[in-house]
């Protein structure tokens, strides 16, 4: 089964700390868009900057660069600011817009900051995200017991994603008392 992943700045660098990185690209088809290409830069070891180059996986095909239109991101921020739910970063903001347009089935992108996982699933994209703990055990990248950092994990994931998905339920509610009802 062809793997299909679309990771934030925020997973390459972590997948980069957990020294991880290389096996994942090697388990998935990776595809990025290009403003997260230009955030994942480096990572710190200790006081050690490590730097990060990743034009050597995309000259190889490793990482497949993606790009989102303008209008489509202006159309994602429009959505997210009725909710509150508008302080993306603009590779995440970009991810989305992928998702949201993405012809490429499968794809799914990975993330792990709070704010765009609730995004997403406000905006309905749950099915199309996907947490590093689970994009490490389905590759049997680490073992059913391994304890992955609170940040990667499954659990505060789907409790995001619960999160957003209220948000979502409660703002069409919210429009719903709007509606004036016929007697």
């Amino acid at each position: 089964m062809l793997r299909l992943l679309l990771p934030d700045a925020d997973v390459v660098i972590g997948l980069y700390e957990l020294g991880l990185w290389d096996k994942v690209i090697k388990s998935y088809k990776i595809y990025m868009a290009g403003t997260v290409l230009g955030e994942v830069t480096h990572y710190w070891r200790g006081q050690e900057k490590i730097e990060i180059d990743l034009s050597a996986d995309v000259a190889a095909g490793r990482v497949i660069e993606l790009h989102s239109s303008l209008e489509v991101q202006a159309e994602i921020l429009k959505k997210l600011k009725a909710s509150g739910l508008d302080g993306l970063d603009a590779g995440e903001l970009e991810s989305i817009a992928i998702i949201y347009k993405s012809e490429i089935d499968g794809l799914r992108f990975c993330v792990r900051e709070r704010l765009a996982i609730k995004a997403v699933a406000y905006l309905g994209f749950k099915e199309s995200t996907i947490c590093v703990e689970e994009v490490l055990r389905s590759a049997q990248l680490i073992s059913k017991t391994e304890v992955l950092p609170p940040i990667y994990s499954q659990k505060r994931f789907d409790a995001i994603i619960l999160e957003g998905a209220f948000a979502q339920v409660s703002n069409v509610l919210a429009a719903l008392k709007k509606i004036p009802i016929m007697a």
